[in-house]
């Protein structure tokens, strides 16, 4: 999977229009994600009333933000790791044009054209174990490589989707051997078939949450 680096230089102008332009949301699929991308952003930190552009987001805010480009990248049968990158190299060409403009109103469009990334809460994982597993183990192994410039900030909870693949992708392994899926390829196509399927039940970090609910490490035993 390319690395994926969740970097937005966002500038000031994210806290105010600095121009009348009336904007509307790019036909271009990889555009239109990544506009979103930055919408999010930018209503992230107005609603935070913060003008430090330096400071990260908090997690679930900055994995909403990404959202927009794994959802992209899942408009296929299985997720599209290069779709996304390119969805994030285009959030900073696309920043400036959308935060001078009354980039408000393109929240709607947003929510209309990605209702996953709307959702109040997520829809439930998957009721196949191994479509489940699989696709909790490659969401936190995204976002844990996508936010790992970020490790200080949000250290603790990537440590958390680091150990909840850790307890899952033994099981997979085997599971998949019983269904005849062997070797690397086979074995990364059906994880980015998950991944697809997963990306689609809501914002990111609420389902990585449900993720740790439902596959919790193990209870410490007294000494």
């Amino acid at each position: 999977m390319r690395r994926l680096a969740l970097i937005l230089p966002l500038t000031a102008n994210l806290l105010s229009s600095c121009g009348p332009k009336t904007l509307a949301l790019p036909v271009d699929p990889v555009d239109r994600a990544a506009s979103c991308g930055v919408v999010a952003a930018a209503d992230a930190r107005k609603s935070g009333n913060s003008s430090d552009v330096g400071k990260p987001l908090p997690l679930a805010q900055s994995a909403h933000v990404l959202h927009y480009a794994m959802l992209a990248a899942s408009a296929g049968k299985k997720f599209e790791a290069g779709v996304a990158a390119n969805v994030v190299q285009r959030m900073p060409t696309l920043e400036a044009g959308i935060t001078c403009g009354q980039w408000q109103p393109l929240k709607a469009q947003c929510d209309a054209a990605y209702p996953q990334a709307a959702m109040a809460s997520p829809a439930p994982l998957p009721a196949d174990p191994l479509g489940a597993q699989l696709g909790c183990s490659a969401l936190s192994e995204f976002i844990g490589k996508a936010m790992a410039s970020q490790d200080a900030a949000y250290g603790d909870q990537l440590t958390q989707y680091r150990l909840l693949g850790a307890r899952l992708d033994p099981g997979i392994g085997a599971k998949l051997s019983a269904r005849g899926i062997k070797g690397f390829e086979a074995t990364q196509a059906a994880r980015n078939k998950a991944l697809g399927q997963v990306v689609k039940l809501g914002s990111p970090a609420a389902v990585l949450d449900a993720c740790i609910a439902k596959y919790p490490a193990p209870a410490k035993t007294a000494v």
